[in-house]
Order: structure tokens, then sequence, then C-alpha cells
């Protein structure tokens, strides 16, 4: 019956020791609007803001730079500046959002969002039953909320931050007088569930299937299929490390069809099996 409303809104008065501690939750909701209604802006206030794109294709804008958030993506913005928010034309944007502080987290948001603030996680579903954990945490008025909340928060921008550098390590490598080869990058990011057909990635980028290729590993040092394998296994150790899959349901959640494909994989490329790195998570998380 919620999802038919228009707007849930929760506030959130942190505790002393939240504020001096913790990431805080200020206010957090779900959301539907459509393009005809208000668009919402607000001078600024303190903290910072994120935003999941449920349904539909909405769009942030900062000091008056608008940014697309389209569906299963995730926006991450500072609030003390002139920001607005609304759906796209034509469209119904579902979401969900959460405002929050974090006393010294500047600098890390600064490296964070230094290409842009809108990221499409490469684990959408977890990102997307944290927040809604966080949701129903709130509104059901959970025991101790607030630390439950900061774990959820930080588990989610840790991810940005290490996918957003493990991946930016590679773009870097790419000249900027090559597009193409990083829009094939940020494609095979964004579809490495997927088969990839090689005919169309070369017609994506208008150029020929060994034109490429050759101009791919040239810039990369990988192959497209290399690229592709390692994006497929940083998506199932993020899985084996913050969800509880079984190895077969992360063989199938990263498109691999045979599970025991993905163990011989996993085995030749990371050096241990799945069982075996889901087993240490503990020490991997921490390094």
């Amino acid at each position: 019956m919620e999802q038919n409303l228009f707007k849930i809104d929760l506030f959130h008065s942190p505790s002393s020791n939240a504020y001096k501690n913790w990431i805080y939750i200020q206010t957090l909701g779900w959301y539907r609007c459509m393009h005809d209604d208000p668009e919402y802006f607000n001078e600024g206030f303190p903290g910072y803001e994120l935003i999941y794109t449920l349904n539909g294709r909405g769009w942030v804008e900062i000091n008056n730079k608008r940014y697309l958030i389209p569906p299963r993506s995730l926006a991450l913005f500072d609030t003390s500046v002139r920001h607005g928010a609304g759906a796209v034309k034509g469209e119904i944007w579902e979401l969900l959002y959460v405002d929050f502080g974090w006393n010294g987290f500047d600098s890390i948001y600064e490296s964070i969002t230094d290409k842009g603030i809108v990221f499409q996680p490469l684990l959408p579903d977890i990102v997307e039953k944290d927040l809604w954990d966080i949701f129903y945490m709130k509104k059901n008025k959970a025991i101790h909320f607030e630390l439950s909340a900061f774990q959820k928060i930080l588990t989610i921008i840790t991810s940005l931050y290490n996918y957003h550098y493990s991946l930016q390590d590679y773009k870097d490598i790419v000249k900027k007088d090559h597009r193409e080869v990083e829009s094939v990058m940020e494609y095979i990011q964004n579809h490495y569930t997927e088969p990839i057909n090689l005919s169309g990635l070369s017609k994506m980028v208008g150029y020929s299937k060994d034109y490429i290729s050759k101009l791919f590993k040239k810039e990369t040092g990988y192959t497209i299929t290399e690229y592709y394998i390692k994006c497929k296994l940083e998506a199932a150790k993020s899985l084996l490390l913050n969800s509880s899959c079984t190895i077969k349901e992360v063989a199938l959640k990263t498109g691999f069809e045979h599970p025991s494909y993905f163990n011989r994989l996993f085995k030749e490329k990371v050096g241990i099996t799945p069982s075996e790195f889901k087993r240490k998570k503990h020490f991997f998380k921490n390094i």
C-alpha cells in the first residue's frame, strides 16, 4: 500500500554520540515523482545525500550543473551547496534517499566524486537492500538504529570508494583522444552479467572488431575478454564479502552459467577458491 503513496519522509534527531563518532542519519525516505511535479531546490544545508533510483530516470542539479541518475544508479552529493532534483520528462522517477552527516568526510567525498557524483554500483541489489533496510529500521523504530544505519551507509560508501579506484586505475591510463576505449570499459562494467559480443561493441564505438580489440589492449594492457572477466570476478568478490549468497548464487548473479567453471576460473585468477575466499572474508575486508 505504501508504494502507491507520493512520498514518505522519515526524520531522525541524531544522538550526541552519533554526531561525535558515527555517520549520522538526518532524513531518509522513499519518493515517486513525475516531470510535471514541482521541481525541488534547496539553498543548502550541512551534510551529504545519497539518492538511489529504483525505477525511471531522474536528475540532480548541483550549482547549476545537472546530472542524470538512471535506474539502479546512485548519486552522492554535498547538500551544503544549492541543489535540486526532479524526474526526466515523460517518466515516473522512483527513488530512495538518505541525508547524512559525517565529521571529517570532506576529503574522502572529494576523492570519490572527482570524476562525477553518479555511480552505477557493481552490486546494485545489495545497495538497494541496504537502503531499504535503513528505511524500515527507522520506520519500525528498531533498537540500535543509529549504529546499524552507520554500518550500512559505511558499507555503501566503502564500496563506491573501492570500486571507483579499482577501475579508475585502468581508466586513467586511457588517453583522452581514445574515448571509444573508455566507452567499452564503461559498457563492460555495467553489463558484466551478460555475454559480451565483440561485434556489438565494435558497432557501438564505430570501429572494426580488429581495430577496437588492438586499441583496447594497447591502451589498457588487457584484452576485452580479460577486462570482462576482471569485472565479473570483482563483483563476485564483493558478493562473497558482503552477502550471504551461496557460491552457486554468486556464480549466477555475476553471469556464470556453470558454477564449476566459476570455481575453476576464480581459483586460477584469485589464487584460492570462492569457498576459501568466503571463509576468510574478515581478513579480506581489512586489507
